[in-house]
């Protein structure tokens, strides 16, 4: 594994990131993280890491950082009683359990009873499949804002994903005009620490 070192003046440092972040993966050949430093200027540097989703998750990030700060304070890290191979022979196994086929079918009667509609946004709501769904919209709340939200989930014991999944089911239940809605949500399913 190579970590490339590239120096760069300040005005290129959009365009390298967005090309750094564009690179494609080929899932035959390893390694499917890539890393780039980027000196802006002497004693000035940035650290950019690209991952496949497949080997990376959220979990795993920040695991990732965490190292890379202990690496960068110069301290020790601890070692792993549990390789990847462990987790994902773990993961296989549940797939094929008792457990796994109870939950699965205690799920598929939930959603097979007829009380539930299903919505499609582009059938029902006539949205043209060739339009662009991939548009987003970025907005960066006011300190002040942040702050307050903080402590309101801080005093409800709740999160910020929590807040804004809810605030996601709000608006699914305005636009399809359903009192309940059911969003489905990937959890890692790790038991261990390590």
């Amino acid at each position: 594994f190579e970590v490339e070192l590239k120096k760069i003046s300040t005005n290129q440092l959009d365009n390298e990131i967005v090309g750094f972040h564009n690179i494609s993966f080929n899932l035959e050949d390893a390694p499917l993280c890539k890393a780039l430093i980027l000196e802006l200027a002497t004693n000035d540097y940035l650290l950019l890491i690209n991952t496949h989703h497949i080997i990376c998750d959220g979990y795993s990030v920040d695991i990732l950082i965490n190292e890379l700060i202990l690496l960068y304070k110069n301290e020790k890290l601890s070692e792993i009683e549990i390789s990847y191979s462990d987790y994902t022979e773990f993961q296989n196994s549940f797939v094929y359990s008792e457990e796994y086929y109870k939950q699965e079918n205690y799920w598929l009667k939930v959603f097979d009873n007829g009380t539930f509609k299903f919505v499609n946004i582009l059938e029902d709501f006539g949205v043209k499949k060739e339009s662009n769904l991939s548009h987003f919209i970025t907005y960066n709340f006011d300190s002040i804002f942040s702050e307050r939200l903080n402590i309101f989930l801080k005093q409800r014991r709740s999160t910020i994903f929590e807040f804004f999944l809810a605030t996601f089911c709000i608006l699914l239940s305005r636009l399809s005009k359903q009192n309940e809605i059911i969003v489905a949500v990937p959890v890692a399913r790790r038991n261990s620490s390590d």
